[in-house]
């Protein structure tokens, strides 16, 4: 009987879980900019090096470029 009720109640959870997640990308998505980039656009690229958080200086730069967006892959 009480597996019964374990095994509900993480069913429950699931779901709202699964509400919740919906939610939130609903409300990313209105927020979230697309763009959409053409050959020849100028471009930044993030520095994948100072991602992780401490691992820059104050004054580093987080960007790389400016680069020419030449062609798609």
């Amino acid at each position: 009987m009480y597996l019964h009720k374990l095994n509900e109640d993480r069913l429950e959870v699931a779901d709202r879980i699964s509400v919740h997640q919906q939610k939130v990308k609903v409300l990313f998505d209105k927020k979230a900019r697309f763009r959409d980039f053409q050959v020849g656009d100028t471009v930044l690229l993030w520095d994948k090096r100072h991602e992780p958080r401490g691992s820059h200086g104050k004054f580093d730069s987080l960007w790389l470029g400016p680069f020419k967006i030449r062609h798609f892959a």
